[in-house]
């Protein structure tokens, strides 16, 4: 077997979990990102994801940020539940941040925002 397939469609990476939960919402609260004294990002406008069996993940839009300050790395990751996950080093910090430039509709409101 060379592939995934649900129904009569390939399915990208490996099969997901039926039961994992990936919940997003919208937020008022002030977050602040910082490397040292240098503010890469400032947003009263962050989106918080709560997915099964992790930590709530905080993505900040893009308007936000210090774009400067996101260094971008070759690879990415995929994640069955929202995609393929770029990758930034912020300083002399790898891979600090991560971005999903176009993330599977069912998470579409991460897309291009940046987690870190």
């Amino acid at each position: 077997m060379d592939a995934f397939y649900e129904e009569d469609e390939r399915i990208v990476g490996h099969a997901a979990d039926p039961y994992h939960r990936n919940d997003i919402r919208k937020s008022s609260r002030h977050l602040v990102v910082m490397d040292g004294v240098r503010r890469i990002a400032d947003t009263t406008r962050p989106i918080v994801l709560y997915e099964s069996g992790f930590a709530p993940r905080w993505y900040v839009p893009r308007q936000d940020i210090e774009e400067s300050a996101l260094i971008p790395v070759e690879g990415q990751t995929f994640c069955p539940y929202k995609g393929l996950a770029s990758y930034y080093d912020i300083g002399e910090r790898k891979r600090a941040a991560w971005s999903y430039l176009q993330a599977w509709p069912e998470v579409a409101h991460v897309s291009n925002f940046v987690s870190f």
